[in-house]
C-alpha cells in the first residue's frame, strides 16, 4: 500500500465514522418499531447479523445458535420454541427440523414478511408484535424461549418486561436462554433512553437480579459456544434459567 492509498483509506474510515455518529445522534428519538421496520426494508442483513456480508451467510449463522441451544440441552423433538427478535428467521431455518413447533416474534413488519418467505416451513410461524409483550401466545404454552443479539438494544425497563412475559409464556419447568453484553465495571454509558439501537450493557449481577425478581431459578452463565463462563470482566455471555416447576 502506498502512502496515498493509506491516506485515502484513513479518510474513508473517518468519513464512515462521522456518518455513523451522525446517524446515531439523529435517530436518538426514533420509535423502535419504525427504525427496525426501515432496517428490515433497506438493510436487513446488517440489522440482523452485522458481521455477515450476504443473505446466505446471515441465514447460515443461525446454525451456531441452534448448536448452542443443543449443547445446553434446551429442546427435544416435541419442544415448542419462541424466538424474541427472530429477524429473518435464521435460527428457525435450522431449528424447525429438530423440534415440534417454532414461533418467531419481531417488532418489524418487514422482517416478519421476509422471514415468512425465507423459512416457509409448516411448523414455523412468524408474528409481528408490539415490542412490549408476548400477548399472541397463551400462558404456559412454550417449552423454550430464547433471544440473541436483541436484549442489548432494549430499554432497561423493556428488557425486564420481556423477561416477565417470557416467564408467563413458559410452561412450568421451561427454559429461557438469552445473550447479554457484559460490562462488569459499568464503564459503558447508556444511550439516550429511547434510542432504538444503542447498546445497553449489564453486569452478571444485574442480570441475575432481573431474573430473580421475575421468578426464574437455576440460573447459569455460559460462553457463546456453550462452554462454561470464564468470568472475564466483559464480553458476550449467555444466560440460562428455568421457570420453576409447579409444586
Amino acid at each position: 500500500m502506498t502512502a496515498s492509498d493509506g491516506r485515502q483509506s484513513s479518510v474513508r474510515t473517518r468519513l464512515r465514522r462521522s456518518v455513523s455518529d451522525l446517524k446515531y445522534r439523529l435517530l436518538a428519538r426514533a420509535p423502535s418499531k419504525r427504525y427496525w421496520d426501515l432496517m428490515g426494508r433497506f438493510k436487513p442483513i446488517g440489522a440482523v447479523t452485522s458481521e455477515c456480508k450476504n443473505l446466505t451467510d446471515s441465514m447460515d449463522s443461525g446454525k451456531k445458535v441452534v448448536d448452542l441451544l443443543k449443547a445446553l440441552d434446551t429442546f427435544n423433538e416435541t419442544s415448542v420454541t419462541l424466538d424474541i427478535g427472530s429477524g429473518l428467521g435464521r435460527v428457525e431455518r435450522h431449528l424447525a427440523p429438530l423440534v415440534g413447533r417454532c414461533y418467531g416474534a419481531d417488532i418489524s413488519p418487514s422482517m416478519v414478511g421476509k422471514a415468512r418467505r425465507l423459512v416457509p416451513f409448516e411448523n414455523v410461524e412468524f408474528t409481528c408484535t408490539n415490542g412490549n409483550d408476548l400477548a399472541p401466545w397463551n400462558d404456559s404454552s412454550i417449552d423454550l424461549v430464547f433471544s440473541f443479539l436483541v436484549f442489548q438494544h432494549l430499554q432497561r425497563g423493556q428488557a425486564e418486561e420481556y423477561l416477565n412475559a417470557a416467564f408467563a409464556k413458559l410452561r412450568p419447568g421451561g427454559t429461557i436462554v438469552f445473550h447479554m453484553m457484559i460490562d462488569e465495571d459499568h464503564v459503558h454509558a447508556d444511550p439516550p433512553p429511547s434510542h432504538p439501537y444503542g447498546l445497553r450493557l449489564y453486569s452478571r449481577g444485574d442480570v441475575r437480579g432481573l431474573l430473580a425478581r421475575v421468578g426464574f431459578a437455576d440460573v447459569s452463565t455460559h460462553e457463546m459456544d456453550g462452554g462454561p463462563d470464564q468470568l472475564q470482566s466483559d464480553g458476550d455471555i449467555v444466560f440460562v434459567a428455568k421457570r420453576p416447576p409447579t409444586p
